[in-house]
Parts: structure tokens; sequence; C-alpha cells
């Protein structure tokens, strides 16, 4: 990415930190990337509320089924209501 891009541009990067989940979550299986782009890169990083709202719980169940598998539609489907919490991790840094 810094090879394409031009003074002032910037890398972005966007990942899943929790789905169904209270609060963020640090997977252990992303500590890896976690590290390369915190520490190797040194972006700086932020963590946001994306939760996916439905227009009913059916819905919601429907298509978090379809998408994360039956599972996660179960724990859903057991909380109700129409939004899902969702957590994501957005990395960035400026090239100069």
């Amino acid at each position: 990415m810094r090879r394409v891009l031009r003074p002032g541009g910037a890398m972005i990067f966007i990942e899943t930190m929790g789905t169904m989940t209270d609060g963020p979550v640090r997977y252990d299986w992303a500590a890896r990337l976690y590290d390369y782009l915190e520490n190797e890169l040194g972006c700086r990083s932020r963590t946001i509320a994306t939760d996916y709202r439905f227009d009913s719980p059916e819905q919601a169940v429907d298509l978090i089924g379809f998408f994360f598998g039956e599972e996660t539609a179960a724990k859903v489907k057991e909380r109700g209501g129409a939004i899902v919490p969702e957590w994501s991790g957005v990395w960035w840094k400026k090239v100069e």
C-alpha cells in the first residue's frame, strides 16, 4: 500500500472486534495482525460500534444465520431484538 500511495495518502485497515459481544474483543487468532499494524507499521487505532440494525427480530435471526451460521443465529434469537451488537477495529496511518 505504501508503494502505491501518494505522499499524504492514508492506509486504512478494518477488522472485526466481535459479533454478539458486549464489548470489543482482541482475538488470539488476530494477535499477529494487531501487532503488525500497531508495532511494525505504527498505525493508530480506534474501536467503533458497528451494530447491525434489522427491521425485526425475525429478520435479524434470518440474515445473521445466513451470514454467520446457525450458532450465531441461535444467540441472536435467544437475546431477542432487532439490533445485533458488532464491533470493528479501524487502524490507519498517513503516508509521508
